[in-house]
C-alpha cells in the first residue's frame, strides 16, 4: 500500500463479528488497488477483532478503541487518521457492490465534480429492493429540510481534503450523525451528487445500526433541520420557522398547532424560487407531500373537520398561492383524501 493511496475506505465496527469479513473482502475484492482500508474497531465484546486480524492484506489496518465510544466518534477519528486523498464509506455488516469505487472515483476526479458522491443502494435481509436518490446538487440540498435523506452515508465518497479545509466531520449527533454531516457540508458551501446505480447493498436486520439510530435520531434530527429553514427561509419568524420544524418532523394532532404547520408548509412553498442553491421544484413537492401526510394523519385521527380545512384553504393567503401555483394539483387531492375519510 502506498503511504499516500488515492482512497481510503473506512469501516467502523461495533460487535460486527457475524457480518465485517464480508464487507472487508467486498471493498479488497472490488477491483480498485490504490487504497488503504481502515477498519476502526469501537470497543467489541465479541469476536470482530479475531475476524479481521485474520485477514491479511497489505491495505488493511485495524485500529482499536478500548471502550465503545459511538459511531460518530469512531468514525470521526477513522477520518482523521484517513490518509487518501478520497474517503469511502461503508459499514460493517453491509456490501460494497464490485466496482464501486473505480466508478466513484472516477467521477470525483472529474473537472468541476461534486465534494461528496453517494448512489442507489440495494437493500436485503429483512427488507428488500433498490432505493434511488435524487442526482443533482440543488434537488440533495432541498432534500436535506425532510425526514428522508437524500443521500446514505454508506453509499458516498468524499473529497477528503475539502472536509479538512471546510473543518466538516462527523460529531456528537447520536442517532443522526450522517445528517448532521450533511448540514455541515451545506452549511459549508460542499457540493453533493448521487450515481443512478447500485453501489453498496445495505443489510436490514433487528441489530442494524441504520434501525437502532431511529429512535435516538429525533431530538438532535430536529434541531439540524431547524439549522436549514433558517438557512433557507430568513425572512419567517422564528415562530413560524418552529411550526415548520415541527410539521416537518412529528404527526401534530389538529387544533391550533395543525393550522400553524399547514401555514408555515404553506409559506415555505411560496418562498422556494428565493432559496439559494435549492431546486425550488423538488422543494415544493416534497412540501406538499409532507402536508398530503399531515392530512391524511389528521383525517384518519379524526382530528380536523371540513369547516376548519375549508377555513384554512379559503382564507390563508400563502395557501391560496400554493394551490394556484400547483394548477389544481393540490386541490384534487385534498378532495380525494377528504372523500376517502368519509
Amino acid at each position: 500500500m502506498s503511504e499516500t493511496p488515492l482512497l481510503t475506505v473506512i469501516i467502523p465496527a461495533f460487535n460486527a463479528g457475524a457480518f465485517v469479513r464480508e464487507a472487508i473482502e467486498s471493498v479488497l475484492e472490488n477491483g480498485f488497488s490504490d487504497l488503504e482500508l481502515l477498519v476502526i474497531d469501537d470497543g467489541s465484546t465479541d469476536n470482530t477483532v479475531e475476524v479481521v486480524n485474520a485477514i491479511h492484506h497489505p491495505a488493511l489496518r485495524l485500529v482499536r478503541q478500548q471502550t465503545n465510544q459511538g459511531v460518530g466518534r469512531t468514525r470521526r477519528l477513522a477520518t482523521s487518521r484517513a490518509r487518501g486523498r478520497l474517503l469511502a464509506m461503508l459499514d460493517a455488516d453491509d456490501i460494497a457492490v464490485p466496482g464501486r469505487f473505480a466508478l466513484q472515483v472516477e467521477y470525483l476526479e472529474a473537472a468541476e465534480a461534486p465534494h461528496i458522491v453517494g448512489g442507489a443502494i440495494e437493500n436485503f435481509g429483512d427488507r428488500a429492493g433498490v432505493v434511488e436518490f435524487p442526482l443533482r446538487d440543488a434537488e440533495i440540498r432541498a432534500g436535506l429540510l425532510f425526514h428522508d435523506l437524500p443521500i446514505a452515508n454508506p453509499a458516498v465518497c468524499m473529497k477528503l481534503a475539502a472536509l479538512r479545509e471546510a473543518g466538516v466531520n462527523y460529531g456528537e449527533h447520536r442517532g443522526a450523525e450522517d445528517y448532521a454531516l450533511w448540514v455541515d457540508a451545506l452549511c459549508a458551501g460542499l457540493r453533493f451528487a448521487n450515481l443512478p446505480t447500485v453501489v453498496t447493498r445495505m443489510r436490514r436486520h433487528a441489530a442494524s445500526l441504520t434501525r437502532l439510530k431511529q429512535s435516538e435520531a429525533e431530538a438532535p434530527a430536529r434541531a439540524l433541520r431547524a439549522r436549514i429553514a433558517e438557512r433557507f427561509f430568513p425572512h419567517m419568524t422564528p415562530p413560524q420557522r418552529a411550526a415548520l420544524v415541527e410539521a416537518l418532523s412529528v404527526n401534530i394532532g389538529g387544533g391550533q398547532r395543525w393550522i400553524d404547520g399547514v401555514c408555515a408548509l404553506a409559506q415555505a412553498a411560496r418562498c422556494a424560487d428565493a432559496v439559494t442553491g435549492v431546486d425550488a421544484a423538488t422543494l415544493c413537492r416534497l412540501l406538499k407531500d409532507n402536508f398530503l401526510r399531515m392530512l391524511r394523519y389528521a383525517l384518519d385521527h379524526q382530528l380536523i373537520d371540513n369547516d376548519l380545512l375549508e377555513m384554512l384553504t379559503e382564507t390563508n393567503a400563502d395557501f391560496e398561492h400554493w394551490r394556484m401555483a400547483d394548477d389544481g394539483a393540490l386541490d384534487l387531492q385534498i378532495v380525494e383524501l377528504v372523500s376517502a375519510a368519509g
